[in-house]
């Protein structure tokens, strides 16, 4: 087991994208700490001792350490990342630049292959659930909805909606994991709008943890999803996405879907107004 120090100038923005990115990693144990007086999380001696490996995020970072800590690296290799602070926590290309540079320093065994394992949810899965859901909701409604909106999400009432939902099969629902952990899920079921043609289903909805977005993990889903649904006899799919969210609609279209004109609604959400679109696609598509 090696042990993964990411640092940073306060905690709070690139070292603990780091560590949630590594952090369902076999083989690691990852921790993230910073620099500043202010940081979230301090950088102290027992840390630097309880590392195997050191990153920074820039080089005034080791230069920093190297003066302040000298006696705890005790030679210690410190790897600079040369990611500068231009990123938010959980930032997509802030989470690609770390997967691309981190993972050469790794051992071998703990570079194979995360390819998501997709199983069904039971109960004890409630909680992974719906810390995805509020994550994934955070990430992907930034710019969308009002920041204090999403800040107030709540993961205790998510967890209790999720253990009823699991608890009463209202809908399927399956997990994507890597490495044990619950990083992605899809919850699929009958069509629930009105008028819904004979062997319609419905996507209710598809979160994926942002540490592993544009990784596979949605598309591994989608496609169970829709085996599923092809062996109960559905013949067609639709979804709802925010009229807003083209990161969420580019993704639906690479996976077949199209628009229907006949599918638009506004819905309010966070005391906005926002516009909803249908999106249709054949289940074995």
């Amino acid at each position: 087991m090696k042990n993964l120090l990411f640092v940073c100038s306060r905690n709070r923005l690139r070292s603990p994208t780091a560590e949630q990115v590594f952090s369902s990693y076999d083989g690691i144990e990852v921790c993230s700490a910073g620099l500043d007086r202010d940081a979230d999380h301090p950088v102290t001696p027992e840390l630097l001792r309880w590392a195997d490996l050191i990153f920074v995020m820039e080089r005034r970072h080791r230069r920093k350490l190297q003066t302040a800590f000298r006696a705890s690296l005790n030679g210690k290799r410190i790897i600079c990342l040369e990611i500068p602070d231009d990123y938010g926590f959980m930032e997509p290309a802030l989470v690609r630049l770390l997967e691309a540079k981190v993972p050469r320093f790794l051992p071998v065994a703990v570079r194979a292959s995360r390819g998501p394992v997709i199983s069904r949810a039971v109960l004890e899965d409630a909680a992974g659930v719906a810390r995805i859901h509020v994550d994934a909701w955070q990430a992907a409604y930034a710019g969308i909805l009002s920041n204090e909106y999403l800040a107030a999400q709540s993961l205790a009432r998510r967890e209790a909606y999720w253990q009823k939902a699991i608890a009463l099969a209202e809908c399927e629902l399956l997990l994507a994991r890597i490495h044990r952990k619950i990083v992605g899920w899809v919850a699929f079921g009958r069509c629930r709008d009105a008028g819904a043609p004979p062997g319609r289903a419905e996507i209710w909805a598809l979160y994926v943890a942002p540490s592993s977005w544009s990784q596979g993990v949605g598309r591994a889903l989608c496609r169970e999803a829709r085996s599923s649904l092809a062996g109960q006899g559905y013949r067609s799919l639709s979804l709802w996405v925010l009229a807003d969210n083209a990161r969420a609609i580019r993704f639906y279209v690479a996976a077949g879907f199209l628009p229907d004109p006949s599918g638009i609604k506004q819905i309010s959400m966070g005391g906005k107004s926002l516009k909803e679109l249908r999106y249709v696609a054949a289940v074995e598509g």
